[in-house]
């Protein structure tokens, strides 16, 4: 399980880091499937788009899910802090369960809605997620 969690980690950092590069690349239309870099950094944000996938599910398994990601996060948190004495970020932290919601906000504005916009102006089949 600690490899699923650190594997799902480095995809967040990945993210945070790629995201914005990514989308100004796409933006400006400068993306090239064959630069290595450009294709790293898709792949990350088609994981993100895969990731965002379970809440088209039934709602007794998006629940579900929701609750495995949620366990999953804070026993990360868990021994970040225990085994590397660490203070781990607000998501992976149960102490301020609280924060959750307000961190999923930031997350849909964030990262699902630029990455919901930037696949629709390459492929016009997602425009339901974009327009509701």
């Amino acid at each position: 399980m600690w490899q699923d969690c650190e594997l799902h980690r480095a995809h967040g950092v990945s993210i945070h880091r790629n995201r914005n590069s990514f989308f100004e690349l796409v933006n400006k239309g400068e993306y090239n499937w064959n630069v290595k870099e450009h294709r790293d950094m898709c792949r990350s944000m088609l994981m993100t788009a895969c990731d965002l996938g379970a809440v088209t599910k039934p709602w007794e398994i998006s629940c579900k899910v929701a609750e495995l990601v949620t366990s999953e996060f804070f026993e990360q948190g868990d021994r970040e802090r225990s085994e590397l004495k660490l203070t781990p970020s607000a998501i992976f932290d149960r102490n301020r369960k609280d924060e959750l919601p307000g961190l999923q906000l930031e997350w849909i504005d964030g990262i699902c809605a630029p990455l919901y916009e930037v696949m629709l102006a390459h492929n016009a089949s997602p425009t339901e997620a974009v327009t509701g």
